[in-house]
């Protein structure tokens, strides 16, 4: 994740210079890679105010995640709800409902469920996924699709939902 984000900076960085730019005299450079610097500095900060300030890569809710395979990944939300009839029985602590919003980048169709996420609750304890309504999507190229995944937690806390080495974290 760290790579891709000092990619995407080089990046920023290389298309604030415009072609008119290119041709300056020396003292033209130094103020351009003087401005470039600057806007740089301001990009990873505001980059940085993108993550938990716990130190690790622990992003909030709400914040879209590119993965390696052209899929955003954004988690919209975390929040605790209220099982219905469907559920009642199978809640043994609080139910979690996880919200997630996929946006399909790629020339090809892509496949992603609940069962591709994971849920640790505030002690750190895994969390199950209730299946018998869980988010299964197949993603037509420059397609999204949305979906909730629903957890028993039996620890409140710092919730923390996993994908791959990405993880999004809320406080319950």
């Amino acid at each position: 994740m760290k790579k891709k984000l000092l990619l995407l900076s080089t990046l920023f960085a290389f298309a604030t210079i415009s072609p008119t730019q290119i041709h300056a005299d020396s003292d033209d450079i130094d103020q351009l890679e003087q401005q470039v610097k600057s806007d740089f500095r301001k990009y990873l900060s505001s980059l940085q105010e993108l993550y938990d300030k716990k130190g690790e890569d622990h992003f909030k809710p709400g914040i879209p995640i590119p993965f390696d395979n052209d899929m955003i990944i954004t988690v919209e939300s975390i929040e605790t709800d209220i099982p219905d009839e469907f559920y009642e029985n199978d809640v043994t602590g609080t139910m979690v409902k996880v919200t997630v919003t996929v946006d399909n980048q790629s020339s090809e169709k892509r496949k992603i469920t609940a069962h591709d996420f994971s849920m640790y609750d505030g002690d750190r304890l895994s969390s199950e996924l209730l299946a018998k309504d869980y988010f299964i999507a197949e993603i037509e190229p420059g397609m999204k699709a949305e979906g909730t995944m629903y957890y028993n937690v039996k620890n409140l806390g710092n919730i923390t939902v996993i994908l791959g080495d990405t993880k999004w974290s809320a406080k319950l």
